[in-house]
């Protein structure tokens, strides 16, 4: 099926518009595999005027890659209407170095790199050239040599950012590393804290509600983690919605501590609209 491009209406939808928020990986899909449902019940809420966005810790992609691996799966999105780990950590830094041609070295795949060049940012590569800052996020190839090139960074005064710092993410295959796996062993070696940008930070999330303009009040959040999708959502005053379909068990629900407690719990994100019906908004 091919990609459908959406036209997304921004700063024009009106206060009171009610959102859902949806986490990607382990709640629309799977690796490379969607979650069964979950394109027709994207497909109601919008039907009955409900906001649709997606917010991911993901920086392995652009948000126009996203658009396009959402759209292989029958699900339309604007690019617009994504929040990802890579263009969030980018919008931060150009905040926080303005219109300074700063240097970056990257530990990250394509997405991340492209959003970094976008941004205006210059790469730097190996050890050679110095930085402003070091940003990780996930890299299937990373190796002991760019663990020591952006050692080499931190120790020579380049600050510390994190995309996000999930320690696992799940797959078709099981449960593999995540970058914060990554970004703990930098951390670890250069003894540097790092900043993380990515859920449970609620930058991300409350970012995306203010570029469409919707209040707190009027969201519901959708992911599969209590320790960062639910506690971000609580942490927001956002409902919290639990999906089964990625990392967290019914179990793992029951013994998680007050903050990470979501206000529901569902098989999977095709039975959102359950949910919405019983808070009266369809």
């Amino acid at each position: 099926m091919g990609v459908r491009f959406l036209d997304a209406a921004i700063g024009n939808v009106p206060m009171g518009k009610k959102a859902v928020l949806f986490d990607m990986d382990g709640v629309v899909f799977i690796g490379n595999t969607p979650v069964l449902g979950v394109r027709k019940a994207v497909e109601e809420l919008r039907s009955k005027g409900v906001c649709v966005l997606f917010v991911t810790n993901n920086a392995t992609k652009t948000r126009e890659m996203f658009v396009e691996k959402l759209g292989k799966m029958g699900i339309g999105a604007a690019r617009d209407e994504i929040m990802c780990a890579a263009f969030g950590v980018t919008q931060y830094l150009r905040g926080k170095y303005g219109r300074r041609k700063a240097r970056a070295f990257v530990v990250g795949e394509k997405g991340l790199f492209e959003e970094i060049r976008k941004a205006g940012f210059e790469i730097v590569n190996g050890k050679n050239m110095a930085s402003d800052f070091v940003v990780c996020g996930l890299d299937r190839e990373f190796t002991y040599l760019k663990a020591a090139a952006a050692l080499s960074h931190l120790k020579n005064g380049a600050e510390l950012f994190g995309a996000n710092a999930d320690a696992t993410y799940p797959t078709e295959k099981g449960i593999m590393p995540g970058s914060g796996s990554i970004l703990a062993m930098l951390e670890k070696a250069s003894g540097k804290k790092a900043f993380v940008l990515g859920k449970p930070n609620s930058y991300l999330l409350e970012e995306h509600l203010k570029l469409h303009n919707v209040e707190k009040k009027d969201a519901v959040f959708v992911g599969d983690r209590l320790d960062i999708d639910i506690a971000v959502a609580n942490k927001c005053g956002i409902y919290s919605v639990l999906v089964l379909s990625g990392i967290a068990s019914a179990q793992d629900a029951k013994r998680a501590p007050f903050e990470w407690k979501p206000k529901e719990t569902i098989r999977s994100a095709a039975q959102i609209g359950k949910v919405l019906e019983k808070l009266g908004w369809i």
